[in-house]
């Protein structure tokens, strides 16, 4: 089983470089510091809305609730 690298924005981020050593997790929009990801996990339509082709382009699989957020609410209306 290969160990997951889970990236996020806070201050200790760093570019994290494609291997077939590891799985790439990455949260929200960091992307940015991936070359490559395997599982994206993304809650909110504003993160989602702010995602350019290139951040999803290099995303192999995205995690998404069935009803996204908006403002921090739920909204059922939204799939």
């Amino acid at each position: 089983m290969k160990p997951v690298v889970l990236v996020g924005k806070g201050p200790s981020a760093q570019a994290v470089p494609d291997s077939k050593d590891y799985i790439v997790a990455a949260v929200n929009d960091a992307t940015r510091f991936c070359e490559r990801v395997d599982y994206l996990f993304v809650q909110d339509i504003e993160v989602l809305q702010g995602m350019g082709p290139v951040d999803f382009a290099k995303s192999e699989c995205a995690v998404v609730p069935t009803h996204p957020f908006r403002e921090h609410s739920q909204y059922h209306h939204l799939t």
